[in-house]
Parts: structure tokens; C-alpha cells; sequence
């Protein structure tokens, strides 16, 4: 079974602590600066699902997750 939803809570656990690291990041911000860190977190969440699809769909890339010092990776490809 998978961790996540071993808790008995089905998975509802990790759903609080997602909500209280929001609740934790906009403690004494902006309305701005929170506007900002939520439009980078969406930025990053759809790169991570399209890592995941890709990882799904052609397999890890060792060397997309590990470019050389100083390269630049284009990230992995069928």
C-alpha cells in the first residue's frame, strides 16, 4: 500500500500539511508577494507533472536528472 495513504486518513494527512505550509508561507505577506510565490509553485507543479508524464511514458533519464557542471539540460525525450 502506498505511504501516503497508510495513515487511515486516505491521504487526507497530507492534504492538512500542505494546507498549514500555505497557511505558514502567507503568515505576514502581501497579497502580492503570495500571489507570487503561488504562481511559481503552479509553475513548478506543472513541471513535475510533465516530468511525470514523461517518466511514465519514456522511462527515466539519468541524464536529465544529472547534467554535467555547467551544461544545460533539455530535459528528457522519447
Amino acid at each position: 500500500m502506498d505511504p501516503i495513504c497508510m495513515d487511515g486518513a486516505g491521504g487526507r494527512s497530507l492534504m492538512l500539511v500542505a494546507t498549514a505550509v500555505a497557511a505558514g508561507l502567507a503568515e505576514g505577506r502581501s497579497q502580492e508577494d503570495i500571489a507570487v510565490m503561488a504562481a511559481f509553485l503552479d509553475v513548478v507543479s506543472d513541471q513535475l507533472s510533465l516530468l511525470a508524464a514523461l517518466q511514465a511514458k519514456c522511462g527515466p533519464s539519468s541524464s536529465a536528472a544529472c547534467p554535467e557542471k555547467g551544461a544545460v539540460s533539455s530535459g528528457p525525450s522519447c
